[in-house]
């Protein structure tokens, strides 16, 4: 999961996320030279020249050297936050705006001016001036990982299913002993979320270690992995709560045999084994048949 995050999550919105995200986009109907050079005089002399407004521009990405290289200027550069980029093949380069990179634009535009203000910028220069959004939207994740998000489900259900009926014998221990199920589900939790913390740590190390090394250690991309890595512990905690089900069929004659499973439970736990071995096989083999397509696919994301 912290793959698909870094690939096509966060991908979408480090896209989204460009330059200065407080500011509202917006298109000149008309982007000539002649044109866009009234429009920047207009707005110079509205508010931008006593910095009372901001503005910004993100130029369309150009390929060099294999780079996919992303062009951001503003206004007032030294107020904005300016994070890299956390692939290897693209860069983001933040400039101070000038009137000759307004006039060499195709329009569009961004900036927090109100828009009754540049309604009347508008009729001033007689370039009209519409709202503009570019974003991705995020609904594309799902279009692209929503086999790898069932197959994960499933996957973490059966697996957790697993995990349970390897500690019946355990809870049977407690429960001879005096233990309420309340108190051995909590158990449970309590031991699955300290083993969910630390393949948490390994991860984020493992992170770590791969962006310190191409040197893209970017601090909002570790923020927002660990909430969403947070999701997933707390989905996964969910599903193990549900596969608590598996006290009902405890039996302290069978666990006193030193028999761990009732027949009806190692008819269930074989049957898990064998979905959990075809669904692997399966994703796998899907995986390897998709690539091409997903890598085409992120691809479009740079356009």
């Amino acid at each position: 999961m912290s793959y698909i995050f870094s690939t096509s999550i966060y991908a979408i919105y480090e896209v989204n996320s460009l330059g200065d995200t407080s500011l509202d986009g917006y298109i000149a109907e008309s982007s000539s030279g002649n044109d866009l050079k009234n429009l920047y005089d207009a707005i110079y002399e509205t508010c931008l020249s006593q910095n009372e407004c901001k503005l910004e521009l993100i130029k369309t990405p150009v390929s060099k050297d294999n780079q996919f290289i992303y062009n951001i200027y503003h206004s007032q550069l030294e107020n904005i936050d300016k994070p890299a980029s956390i692939s290897p093949d693209t860069t983001f380069n933040y400039k101070n705006l000038t009137k000759e990179d307004f006039v060499d634009n195709n329009g569009v535009f961004y900036t927090d001016i109100s828009p009754v203000t540049l309604d009347n910028i508008s009729k001033q220069t007689g370039n009209r001036i519409e709202a503009y959004n570019s974003g991705i939207p995020y609904s594309q994740i799902l279009q692209y990982n929503a086999f790898n998000f069932v197959i994960f489900l499933i996957i973490s259900l059966l697996v957790l299913f697993i995990y349970t009926f390897t500690r019946i014998k355990i809870n049977a221990i407690k429960k001879v002993m005096g233990f309420s199920k309340l108190k051995m589900i909590a158990d449970s939790m309590k031991n699955f979320l300290l083993l969910e913390v630390i393949i948490l740590l390994i991860t984020l190390s493992i992170h770590f270690v791969y962006y310190l090394n191409i040197g893209r250690v970017v601090p909002r991309y570790f923020v927002l992995i660990i909430l969403f890595m947070g999701f997933i512990i707390l989905l996964n905690m969910l599903m193990l709560l549900f596969t608590q089900i598996s006290l009902k069929f405890i039996n302290i004659n069978l666990m006193i045999k030193n028999k761990v499973y009732s027949n009806t439970l190692n008819y269930a736990l074989y049957i898990i084994k064998i979905l959990l071995m075809l669904i692997i096989t399966v994703s796998i083999s899907f995986s390897i048949s998709k690539y091409e397509e997903y890598k085409e696919k992120r691809d479009k994301l740079k356009h």
